[in-house]
């Protein structure tokens, strides 16, 4: 659901002829960090999902599984994208979106961007399965690609890989939710709806706080130090092959954090560590803070800045507001997420073929009326048709496919 609101406020153009109200651009997440959420839940997903470590004749299984789980959906996602498009894509290109080719060979089709995860997403599952195979350690694992991620992008333009970085970048988060999987332990205590809003309302602040100060940036100032130049600052002029950077790490123990707290799940010394992230949180506020009130320095969308630090002090405090009717409220807004999760693929998948389709609507734009009412019949039909996707088609195939629907 953040990523769709995002891509609203992207594609304002399309989605109410360049109006959106001031309130909504300032409130929207950042798309990209909870694309990285999704990384490490998905590895967290797989791994509770496969706790038999790979044998060969179950990695068939396997296989069928994941592939039954995303491509029929991800098929239909693209019949939409082709049916709205209004660019003239060549064979090649089309024939190589439907093979998950996009990003490595081609780029995805315009209208339906979110689809370079799914591309990800496959190169990931089939990962796994030397990762259980071999019943490799997962924290090795993930240090070794984060080494090589870092090198490989350190050597650019020497050697024109960046691609393999942002895939290497991308499963050291996706690998995260394996090691959360296998060393994270239950905690004792039941979750806390309230807790889990504030982790949310945590997450909402970040990528502002963490951009703006400059925090994100911070291998770059560590390399300067170590080694007095910048070992991390090559510009890679095509951003499609380098779309997760060293940069989206600084947003790596965050997202574990949330994964750990909504999982019930928790780890030694995760005390200590939820500590230092609201340091490092208040250190990227007391920055930002300092350059803009004592340095001068001009900043446009500050206001977002101050709702983002508003996000950040509603976590701080929401745990302990003892009223019953926000107990009541942050439960139902917990249950109707989880509900949502249940069909969230879809709504991923299909959301921005829907904005292009919206576009083709030349009537009822431009206006604040016409906004709400525009996105109240998006979210209708964005809903309505991931509910049909998920619950009607999805296990109609699993069931013809797999033979046994339990499987």
């Amino acid at each position: 659901m953040f990523v769709v609101i995002c891509h609203i406020v992207t594609f304002n153009y399309l989605f109410n002829r360049f109006y959106v109200p001031r309130l909504i651009v300032e409130l929207s997440p950042n798309g990209s960090m909870w694309v990285l959420v999704f990384f490490v839940l998905s590895g967290y997903v797989i791994a509770i999902s496969n706790k038999v470590d790979s044998k060969s004749e179950s990695i068939g299984l396997y296989l069928k599984k994941r592939f039954v789980r995303i491509y029929p959906i991800y098929f239909i996602s693209l019949i939409v994208t082709l049916l709205v498009s209004t660019f003239n894509y060549s064979l090649f290109e089309i024939v190589m979106n439907f093979a998950m080719m996009q990003v490595l060979i081609v780029p995805p089709f315009i209208e339906n961007g979110p689809a370079w995860s799914l591309h990800y997403e496959v190169l990931y599952y089939l990962l796994f399965i030397p990762v259980s195979f071999l019943r490799l350690n997962p924290v090795i694992v993930l240090f070794i690609c984060l080494i090589i991620a870092l090198g490989n992008y350190s050597f650019y333009p020497n050697l024109q890989t960046p691609i393999i970085s942002s895939y290497l970048f991308g499963f050291v988060f996706w690998i995260s939710g394996l090691c959360i999987a296998k060393f994270a332990i239950v905690a004792s205590k039941a979750i806390d709806y309230k807790v889990l809003i504030s982790v949310l309302f945590m997450m909402l602040s970040l990528s502002e706080i963490l951009t703006r100060s400059g925090l994100t940036e911070v291998f770059d100032h560590l390399s300067f130090f170590i080694v007095h130049k910048h070992l991390l600052y090559p510009k890679i002029a095509d951003t499609t092959k380098i779309i997760i950077s060293y940069q989206s790490l600084v947003f790596l123990p965050f997202c574990i954090c949330a994964v750990n707290v909504f999982s019930g799940k928790k780890f030694k010394h995760h005390k200590v560590l939820f500590v230092f992230l609201h340091i490092f949180i208040i250190s990227g506020i007391v920055l930002t803070a300092r350059d803009y009130f004592l340095l001068g320095k001009k900043s446009e969308h500050i206001f977002h800045f101050f709702i983002s630090v508003g996000y950040y002090v509603i976590s701080l405090i929401f745990p302990f507001l003892n009223f019953g009717f926000l107990t009541k409220i942050s439960g139902a807004i917990i249950r109707f997420g989880a509900w949502l999760g249940s069909i969230s693929y879809a709504m991923y998948i299909v959301h921005c073929p829907l904005i292009f389709a919206m576009g083709r609507v030349n009537f009822l734009n431009n206006n604040l009326s016409t906004f709400v009412l525009r996105f109240i019949i998006f979210m209708c039909v964005l809903i309505g048709l991931s509910y049909l996707l998920e619950r009607a088609l999805q296990p109609a195939i699993k069931k013809l496919v797999m033979g046994n629907p339990s499987l």
